[in-house]
């Protein structure tokens, strides 16, 4: 039903700006801990219209925060969020991405860690809809929070840069760290396979 729901949404707010709105069958998607029920949908801006002449970022705040993080309807489930929430939910939930002149991607921060000085705040969270088990749903956050601490844990030594395994671990690890040494002490990585060498290097 949460995937039916959020699709539905994504798709009647791109049909208001482009043609040609497709929404595929639902299909598995399988991780190392999780599997998902997923969709591809894809869109194309209406000539002339106003998708064509937006910016990416009037895009993202059109379609965000979907129903998946936020409920529906969206206004009343985020006043609920607001006042029945007990921590500040920071980047979790919210678009994070990059945008050029010809292109943008972004992702939805919802598996995700935030590090601070000697702290790592990790995010996962379930979708309640009727029927489900609170108890169920925990205790999938936690087997989602699972891909995100086994890199925290259980590390062994640090490698330094001639050691690196690969050219992805390598450019990670550098621009980690002179990130860090440039002052930056808060990161948001939502996980996947481009980022994952970000996210090692952490």
């Amino acid at each position: 039903l949460e995937n039916a729901v959020t699709a539905e949404y994504i798709e009647q707010q791109l049909t208001a700006l482009a043609d040609e709105v497709t929404v595929s069958d639902v299909f598995v998607m399988k991780l190392r801990h999780v599997q998902h029920l997923a969709r591809r949908i894809r869109a194309r801006p209406k000539h002339g219209g106003r998708c064509a002449s937006a910016t990416p970022i009037e895009l993202l705040r059109t379609l965000n925060p979907t129903p998946a993080v936020c409920g529906e309807s969206r206004p009343v489930a985020t006043e609920f969020i607001r006042t029945q929430e007990v921590f500040d939910r920071g980047f979790y939930g919210g678009p994070v991405g990059f945008v050029s002149s010809t292109v943008g991607e972004f992702c939805v921060a919802i598996r995700s860690v935030l590090c601070q000085p000697r702290t790592l705040h990790v995010f996962a969270g379930a979708g309640m809809v009727p029927g489900s088990s609170p108890v169920d749903e925990w205790e999938e956050t936690a087997m989602k929070m699972r891909n995100v601490l086994q890199l925290v844990t259980d590390r062994g030594p640090q490698l330094s840069l001639s050691e690196q395994p690969n050219i992805n671990t390598l450019w990670a690890t550098m621009l980690i760290e002179e990130l860090i040494r440039c002052g930056v002490d808060h990161f948001c990585v939502c996980p996947g396979s481009r980022s994952t060498p970000l996210a090692v290097a952490i």
